[in-house]
């Protein structure tokens, strides 16, 4: 595996966890120990946005790597 996709694996495992916490499906879950197809969809939806900014993070780690951009905040 290579480290820029080690690190964008990070970024979407990171972002899904913050997204599913402000979503609201952990409470909706707690209130009514039930997790309905809605918040099913949010969990998706969720997902998804992870996996978009895993993406993005992916792009710029592995071109930072081969050095074709300069690195943004690195040495």
């Amino acid at each position: 595996m290579t480290d820029a996709l080690r690190r964008a694996a990070r970024t979407f495992v990171q972002t899904l966890i913050g997204t599913v916490i402000t979503s609201g499906v952990l409470s909706a879950a707690e209130e009514s120990g039930v997790v309905d197809w809605s918040s099913f969809k949010k969990v998706g939806v969720s997902a998804l946005a992870a996996a978009v900014v895993a993406l993005l993070s992916f792009t710029q780690n592995a071109l930072e790597d081969r050095e074709a951009i300069p690195k943004l905040l690195g040495k």
